[in-house]
């Protein structure tokens, strides 16, 4: 049941589209994460198009000297790993949950 009287947020929507969409729901798999577990390594990460419905989470690049830096920090709506979708992932970023999370993970078209 939707309220058309109150704006909805892009987890909100999703969640009633998986929920009324079969094949939608076929595609998606949920994962739930806990505070400071990695959610993708850069193998995952970029073959996954990535939503954040619950949480926060860091994009993290590693350096080889073992040296880390936060790229972005996101929160609930969020979509990540888009970019092995369009061909160009990023090498050596990661996902890592800042706090407790639930992410929706499509895979890559074969």
């Amino acid at each position: 049941m939707t309220d058309h009287g109150k704006q909805r947020s892009l987890p909100q929507i999703l969640i009633e589209l998986r929920e009324d969409d079969i094949e939608f729901k076929r595609a998606i798999t949920a994962h739930s994460f806990r505070a400071s577990q990695t959610i993708a390594e850069p193998d995952v990460l970029n073959l996954n198009l990535f939503t954040l419905m619950k949480g926060r989470v860091q994009l993290i690049r590693e350096g080889p000297n073992g040296r880390r830096l936060a790229i972005a920090t996101l929160g609930p709506g969020a979509m990540f790993g888009e970019k092995s979708l369009l061909g160009s992932a990023e090498p050596g970023v990661k996902a890592v949950a800042l706090t407790d999370c639930i992410v929706w993970m499509v895979p890559q078209p074969q």
